[in-house]
């Protein structure tokens, strides 16, 4: 079964009209870099720069990998995500998703991250909206500053900072934590700037985020 939907049908391998990669369930993608095999178990999600698939690495580990378009016809996406792997290669902190492993296969650039839960926009919308316990606000506002704090002595800027980018880890969803306090992540950062900038070269991706300035 396709992993995801092809528009050329039920082809083995190789690149659809999208130029995503055509993958299955159980296929397995290997980094001649590391040497660490992944095994595709289910599909996650897509956007304009290719898929998302749950996997399992060749030593037990549950992944994230993200599978960008064919390098040749998607040139800007490709850089964002080296620069992605570059600045998630020089991080370590508890509140941000940690980079497993990074290769091409088949001219399609992937990144392997840590698994993680769903994200603070999710939780809102299945809470009709109404806000999120206080505990779970209290543990993602002292996370995320620790995790911000750390960026700026980097120093990093993250440039798209909203509720889809702080996700959960280990657990489903809050109500299944019992007494433990939410452990949040803060993940995407293909546009995050490094190094000397002036304050007119950061852009803020997601514009409802932007401060009003």
């Amino acid at each position: 079964t396709l992993l995801f939907p092809s528009p050329i049908g039920d082809a083995v391998v190789g690149t659809d009209e999208e130029h995503n990669l055509i993958c299955r369930a159980g296929d397995i993608l290997t980094s001649r870099s590391s040497g660490q095999s992944f095994q595709l178990l289910q599909a996650i999600g897509y956007g304009a720069f290719g898929r998302v698939a749950r996997a399992r690495s060749t030593n037990g580990q549950r992944v994230a990998l993200k599978i960008l378009k064919h390098k040749e016809y998607c040139a800007e996406v490709c850089l964002e995500a080296e620069q992605e792997v570059r600045i998630l290669a020089r991080l370590d902190h508890p509140h941000i998703v940690s980079l497993v492993d990074y290769f091409e296969f088949q001219g399609h650039l992937c990144i392997a991250m840590e698994l993680l839960g769903p994200n603070l926009y999710e939780l809102l919308v299945r809470g009709d909206l109404r806000g999120l316990p206080l505990t779970t606000v209290r543990a993602a506002t002292a996370q995320l500053l620790s995790a911000l704090e750390y960026l700026q002595n980097v120093p990093i800027i993250h440039g798209d900072l909203k509720p889809e980018n702080v996700l959960l880890e280990g657990v489903a969803w809050p109500s299944l934590l019992g007494d433990r306090v939410p452990h949040f992540k803060l993940i995407d950062f293909g546009g995050a700037n490094q190094g000397e900038w002036l304050a007119e070269d950061v852009t803020v991706q997601t514009l409802p985020y932007r401060a009003p300035e």
